[in-house]
């Protein structure tokens, strides 16, 4: 029975990481005067269509008592900007800094979740830019098992 527990915990938590986008008036601005501190891209024309993707590379960890897991997250965010356009032959790269970008709060972080990737953006020619991160950390999530398995 313990085990069929731990193997509902990992299925149950994989399925419970909560991203959610953060507002930018909630969020620091970038300290330099950069496209960072403009505003989000095209503004003016309605919402910035933004591509999220986020893994779930590995689990190491669960303590049911506690109701908690370490995961090892891949996240990948992509979007456009029209002003980080530019002709150059392959991809440019941006510290993450120094242009807009979507703020994410990880809802059942149980700890800062520091990444474990440089903050750089690669920016292709027609301004889509792509941002991938890894975060290892400790998340939370609550459940109710009393009932199982009926």
């Amino acid at each position: 029975m313990r085990h069929l527990l731990t193997v509902l915990t990992v299925a149950a938590s994989a399925a419970f990481l909560w991203i959610f986008p953060v507002r930018d008036g909630y969020c620091a601005e970038a300290p330099s005067a950069s496209l960072a501190d403009i505003g989000r891209p095209s503004a003016e024309s309605g919402p910035t269509r933004i591509s999220v993707g986020v893994w779930m590379a590995d689990i190491s960890k669960i303590d049911s008592a506690a109701q908690t897991f370490t995961a090892n997250l891949f996240i990948l965010q992509s979007w456009r900007d029209q002003r980080l356009a530019h002709e150059q032959p392959g991809i440019k790269q941006y510290k993450l800094a120094d242009i807009w970008h979507p703020k994410w709060l990880v809802a059942n972080a149980a700890a800062k979740l520091d990444p474990a990737l440089p903050e750089m953006a690669e920016v292709a020619g027609d301004g889509t830019v792509t941002y991938r991160q890894r975060y290892i950390g400790t998340f939370a999530q609550s459940l109710d098992l009393r009932a199982f398995p009926f």
